[in-house]
């Protein structure tokens, strides 16, 4: 992060409303939040600019699963025109990372269209590179994908959205879109525990942050509420938000849709203490982000409304306790197919299909919601262990 830190607006949320996605309203919108920002030209000049989306799994964008491709069209041409040597959009969705399945999560997430209107690359190359982590366990390496740790400059180009497990999917989250395809999964099999993923997820996003000039965009033009990161609904909230630093992106986003105190990734930053503000200590250049609080905004089955309650269990036998009351995920068999993605997707190897209908073994299970994460039915819900429901009366 130090190579963004000589910026004034290094620790400051730009937010500005935006009530569409028509390519006027998002271009006005982000050039005017570049122009507070007030990076120099030489920040793009003759350098590789890399624009990370998400693009989770292949969803229709009106889900509001994946990152509009309008915003990405419009952050690439700002790109070019500050003078970049080159604008490549580059994303490992969830799933096999091969040459069909990201040339269809570009199709369907509409990128070959921002590429093509705005006359950035699309990146095909599936080779990844071990760097070493800038957290705490210097042991630890990732293995990233080449043109996010080749990049000059990384666009981190998120979408707003609740997620079952880590509580929010925003700038911080998306990172996690640079591990290649189903080693994600080993990454959830090596950290069962909720605060040690988290805590691995800010990790590799500092890691990335420490290598390339990072700016965070968050598209929350229509966020997801509900279940995210895929089965939850579009909620419009009319605002895009850019800052360099993700993790205070992340807490004002937060605020936002009510889940401030449940998120575990900014719970996690703050313990490692790469998020060191408080929300009044951000400064918030714009619009405030008291505009576009949502009152009514549905958080994930997963989530502890009760957070008093929660706070104590959380406490006991170190946190074991809490951890193994976690909710966790079921299969809704009026709704499952029997198709084998979540028995595929899950980490743990815990899934079966048995008479066409997915069966999860609840003692091996980790709770990880990878399977709810990617069934394309929505047949996997979440089950409170009735403890939790007690202490959140």
């Amino acid at each position: 992060m130090e190579k963004i830190r000589e910026s004034a607006g290094w620790e400051s949320v730009f937010l500005r409303a935006c009530e569409s996605y028509e390519n006027e309203s998002i271009s006005r919108v982000l050039n005017n939040i570049f122009e507070d920002i007030q990076f120099p030209v030489k920040n793009f000049s003759g350098k590789r600019v890399v624009i990370k989306p998400n693009l989770v799994r292949k969803m229709d964008i009106a889900a509001a699963g994946t990152t509009n491709p309008v915003v990405v069209e419009e952050v690439a041409k700002i790109c070019i025109r500050l003078g970049a040597e080159s604008v490549t959009i580059a994303e490992s969705p969830a799933g096999v990372y091969t040459d069909s399945s990201i040339r269809a999560s570009y199709r369907v997430g509409k990128m070959d269209l921002a590429a093509e209107n705005s006359g950035a690359n699309l990146n095909y190359d599936l080779s990844a590179k071990r760097l070493p982590s800038s957290g705490e366990d210097k042991n630890r390496t990732f293995n990233i994908i080449t043109p996010i740790a080749d990049a000059d400059v990384v666009i981190n180009i998120c979408k707003l959205k609740t997620h079952n497990l880590t509580g929010i999917s925003g700038a911080v989250k998306n990172f996690f879109g640079v591990i290649p395809g189903t080693e994600k999964l080993e990454m959830h099999a090596l950290y069962p525990n909720l605060s040690d993923f988290s805590s691995m997820i800010c990790d590799l996003c500092k890691t990335v942050c420490d290598r390339a000039t990072v700016i965070n965009v968050m598209d929350a033009v229509i966020a997801m509420e509900g279940n995210g990161p895929t089965n939850g609904k579009p909620k419009k909230l009319g605002f895009v938000g850019v800052s360099c630093d993700p993790f205070a992106l992340d807490l004002v986003a937060s605020a936002v849709i009510g889940m401030d105190e449940l998120s575990s990734i900014c719970d996690a930053a703050r313990k490692k203490g790469y998020l060191t503000q408080t929300l009044d200590d951000i400064n918030v250049v714009g619009d405030p982000y008291q505009n576009f609080i949502c009152e009514d905004f549905v958080l994930p089955d997963s989530s502890d409304k009760n957070h008093s309650g929660i706070t104590i269990l959380s406490k006991v036998f170190g946190g074991k306790l809490m951890e193994s009351l976690r909710p966790r995920p079921v299969i809704n068999k009026d709704k499952c197919i029997g198709c084998g993605e979540c028995m595929r997707s899950c980490p743990a190897k815990t899934i079966v299909i048995k008479n066409k209908v997915a069966y999860i073994k609840k003692a091996d299970c980790i709770k990880c919601f990878c399977c709810q994460e990617l069934c394309p039915k929505d047949a996997v819900k979440v089950k409170k262990n009735p403890i939790l429901k007690l202490v959140n009366l």
